[in-house]
């Protein structure tokens, strides 16, 4: 007898077993395909290990835009676009980059160059000199300036990259005239961070090379040139200007509603990052942009279609200063009123911890969030309740919509995770990340929009 039925009805019984049952709620079957057949950490390797830091205005951004369209389409999302809102000078950094001391230790050095600043053609090698901070210091190494690396003895502290001094401007003009090969500073950690200018940048400054180490590279700079021993580093940092600025933009996939299309849940991210060696762009803000594309992908898995269009968009220009949500809310401000919510993914790989909001849009809340706190015991998103929504609100793409009145939610995060480690530096990448708190996230968020988006009536604003 032909074993070939029993192994046709083993395959089948595998098959059911699989599949959400037919009897299942929709929140059933969300959260078995969201928890259970999550596509996540796939997305996530994609965009931060194949396509990489996506700069406002970079090449890899472009890639990363191009990317997530032909998901959204191949998922079956609706209306999948790109919408221009301007153009940014085109920034790239050549693959291969390094910094190293060379003499008289071999020793690699981490390292990062602000955005839309020169590089080196190539590999630029020189001495160090420490930085002359009056005249009569600069008459004392003039001579020894030409094709030199200047390297200043404060430390930059602080998040930002801004100096805790000003140098004397004489000294600095007279620097660059004397042919040296640029700058080095340091850090006041081991941490890295590359910004650049807010807004539009000015890429024809600094005009020499001007590179940041960490803290500890510096010390060990300096100590050499202390006991007068000759100190020799090497960097090698090509960025690449396009001949004409690029367009950027905002990607847009919808699944329309059925009965109040003209009404919008909105769930977004911002896809760009900042690019400094080393950096994935993975948390800040990778791992939203992925949240945003799982949700996506669960959503429109299903048979069911919720009343009102469920929005999904993943902006960019967030680092220079929240062009792309800003850009999206002036052309439409006269429909912001059939927007039932906003939320916002920027916060880093922890688990949704929750929303602050009133307590008429409490409710909503609360009925996902026991649903989430069932199938991930311990990782509860909680709800905090607030007498008003804000006017005004933090740094990242809901501030635009809160500006105008819009129920606009940034998730709070838990896990412990420590984001001042990664934010804009040489850490921020995939290693970081736990999936399972990735899952929460992409479970929770996708709850919620459902929801709301199938809610009685829009979120009430008060």
């Amino acid at each position: 007898m032909s074993h070939r039925p029993f192994r046709l009805l083993a395959a089948a019984l595998a098959l059911a077993a699989a599949l959400p049952s037919l009897s299942a709620t929709v929140d059933d079957r969300i959260v078995d395909e969201a928890k259970n057949r999550s596509q996540a950490m796939r997305h996530l390797s994609h965009l931060c290990q194949k396509i990489g830091p996506r700069l406002t205005g970079s090449e890899n951004l472009d890639k990363a835009s191009r990317w997530a369209m032909d998901r959204f389409r191949a998922w079956g999302l609706k209306n999948v676009r790109f919408e221009p809102y301007g153009t940014m000078p085109g920034f790239d950094r050549a693959p291969g980059a390094y910094a190293r001391m060379v003499a008289p230790v071999r020793r690699e050095l981490e390292f990062t160059a602000m955005a839309w600043t020169v590089g080196t053609d190539g590999p630029l090698r020189g001495p160090a000199v420490v930085a002359p901070t009056t005249m009569d210091e600069l008459l004392a190494v003039k001579d020894r300036l030409a094709g030199a690396w200047v390297v200043y003895r404060e430390k930059l502290g602080g998040r930002g990259s801004g100096q805790t001094a000003q140098p004397n401007a004489e000294v600095e003009e007279l620097l660059d005239k004397a042919g040296i090969a640029g700058r080095v500073r340091a850090t006041s950690s081991e941490r890295i961070q590359t910004h650049g200018r807010p807004g539009r940048p000015d890429p024809s400054k600094p005009q020499k090379p001007f590179f940041l180490v960490r803290s500890s590279d510096l010390d060990a700079i300096l100590d050499f040139l202390a006991l007068g021993t000759p100190v020799t580093l090497e960097f090698n940092s090509v960025h690449r200007f396009s001949k004409e600025d690029r367009p950027i933009g905002n990607v847009i996939a919808e699944i329309p509603g059925r009965e109040k299309s003209e009404e919008a849940v909105i769930l977004s991210a911002h896809l760009d990052s900042w690019d400094g060696p080393g950096s994935q762009g993975c948390q800040d803000n990778g791992t939203g942009s992925t949240i945003v594309m799982e949700v996506a992908r669960v959503l429109a898995s299903l048979p069911e279609k919720p009343r009102r269009t469920i929005r999904f968009i993943l902006w960019s220009g967030e680092e220079q200063g929240l062009l792309g949500s800003s850009a999206y809310v002036r052309a439409n401000e006269a429909s912001l009123d059939k927007i039932s919510a906003v939320f916002v993914e920027d916060a880093g790989g922890g688990f949704d911890a929750g929303v602050a909001c009133t307590e008429k849009q409490a409710p909503l809340f609360r009925t996902v969030f026991e649903r989430v706190a069932k199938e991930f015991p311990g990782l509860a998103p909680e709800v905090r309740v607030v007498d008003r929504m804000p006017t005004r609100s933090g740094g990242s793409d809901h501030a635009p919509f809160v500006a105008k009145g819009v129920p606009a939610f940034f998730w709070r995060k838990g896990g412990g995770l420590s984001y001042g480690l990664i934010w804009h530096t040489q850490y921020d990448r995939i290693e970081q990340v736990r999936s399972d708190y990735l899952v929460q996230a992409c479970t929770n968020n996708a709850l919620t929009v459902w929801t709301l988006a199938n809610a009685p009536t829009l979120l009430p604003r008060e």
